[in-house]
């Protein structure tokens, strides 16, 4: 039968097809195709894995870092505490109590005891004031809503004015920490109360709740 001639098998015909320019340029051109092809792959592949790299960092250093930042925050609450207390301590040794909370029956007679040492100039809405406010009301650090300057030496206690605020619009100040906290009196010692919640608590139960097991 007949057979097929394979024109490529000629070394004549193979040599013009090998030095035939347009027949280079097509195979080139098809190569630098399939490289950009190859390339723009790995480009798409790439940026992804680079984002979930970061991504997984991020979880990680979230892990570590808050609770280093929640047990810094919670020892700085404690010192505030500690300090306050400190600070109703001096008061009890120079008045002979510690402040009185806003509601009880010894706060009028207290209150008479002071006012003849110092007067405040919102004596008329003393009646408006809450636990929230009487901490810095008795121990001062606020010249214009206690019975003490900042800038006094007889200040019990110094805040920091740009953590202070007016709620109720009273003209008596609380002393406020994070996350809608505040820094209160309660039967003679300062605690911490979450406004929303309305729990509080103390610098010795703080510090019992940062020890191994409570204990």
């Amino acid at each position: 039968g007949a057979k097929w001639l394979d024109f490529r098998s000629c070394p004549v015909i193979a040599d013009v097809i090998r030095l035939n320019p347009m027949a280079n340029s097509t195979n080139q051109h098809a190569k630098q195709e399939i490289d950009r092809s190859r390339k723009d792959q790995g480009i798409g592949l790439f940026w992804p894995m680079v984002a979930l790299l970061i991504g997984c960092v991020l979880v990680i250093l979230y892990a570590v870092i808050m609770p280093s930042i929640k047990r810094a925050a919670q020892f700085a609450v404690l010192t505030e505490l500690e300090q306050m207390d400190l600070a109703l301590e001096n008061y009890k040794k120079e008045n002979g109590i510690y402040p009185p909370n806003a509601e009880s029956a010894e706060f009028a007679r207290h209150l008479q005891t002071r006012l003849e040492e110092q007067d405040i100039k919102n004596l008329a809405a003393i009646d408006s004031l809450d636990e929230d406010e009487i901490l810095l009301f008795w121990l001062g650090g606020v010249a214009s809503t206690s019975l003490n300057n900042s800038k006094d030496e007889s200040a019990y206690y110094i805040v920091d004015e740009n953590r202070t605020t007016d709620v109720d619009a009273d003209g008596f100040l609380e002393y406020t920490g994070n996350n809608n906290c505040v820094f209160i009196l309660r039967d003679g010692r300062a605690m911490y109360k979450n406004r929303t919640s309305g729990n509080a608590i103390s610098a010795s139960e703080m510090r019992s709740k940062q020890r191994p097991n409570g204990g």
